[in-house]
């Protein structure tokens, strides 16, 4: 946690039950609150929302706690601004299959490719992490979040899918957007 946000940071975590698919929200700011609520959802696939989240957030009713099927959850206009890029390197696969172990290798290959690409264009404040079925490399950025700038991830991004996605890995430029969540 501390990786990615300061132990004050709000933050959003959403919980998705694997089986019924429903989903859960809440928004913390500490981290012994987030594993103290936690705990009760071990079984569920948990993701969070990456950028900086209108502090006004933390007054919905999931605030430090989880709450099923929530009314509110973080939106685009409640980010201030993008602290991450976020690049999804993700195998070509039909939804809900997970990839093989080749296909994951191939997967942290053509990773390694984006960063080492990224590094020699002096990018070097990067976060790299296996999703499950691909590889997530976060890059950390300080961007307000305005048309301008979301404009700018989502080039960047389209950008290195022109360049590194090929028949059997896809770079995602869905993704740029202020309220993503990553797993």
């Amino acid at each position: 946690f501390d990786i990615c946000k300061r132990n004050s940071d709000l933050v959003e975590i959403r919980l998705i039950e694997p089986i019924t698919g429903k989903t859960y929200s809440g928004y913390f700011k500490d981290i012994d609150t987030i594993l103290k609520a936690i705990k009760p959802y071990e079984h569920c696939n948990a993701y969070w929302v990456l950028n900086r989240i209108n502090e006004a957030c933390y007054s919905r009713a999931q605030h430090d706690k989880f709450i099923a099927k929530p009314k509110e959850t973080t939106s685009d206009n409640d980010i201030i601004g993008y602290d991450f890029v976020f690049i999804d390197v993700d195998v070509t696969r039909p939804s809900g299959v997970c990839s093989t172990d080749e296909e994951l290798a191939y997967a942290k290959k053509k990773a390694n490719d984006i960063y080492v690409y990224l590094r020699s264009e002096q990018i070097t404040n990067c976060i790299v992490a296996v999703s499950g079925s691909g590889v997530h490399i976060l890059v950390r950025v300080a961007l307000k979040n305005t048309p301008e700038r979301h404009k700018l991830v989502k080039d960047f991004l389209d950008a290195l899918g022109m360049m590194f996605s090929d028949e059997r890995v896809h770079i995602d430029g869905s993704v740029a957007n202020a309220a993503r969540l990553c797993r």
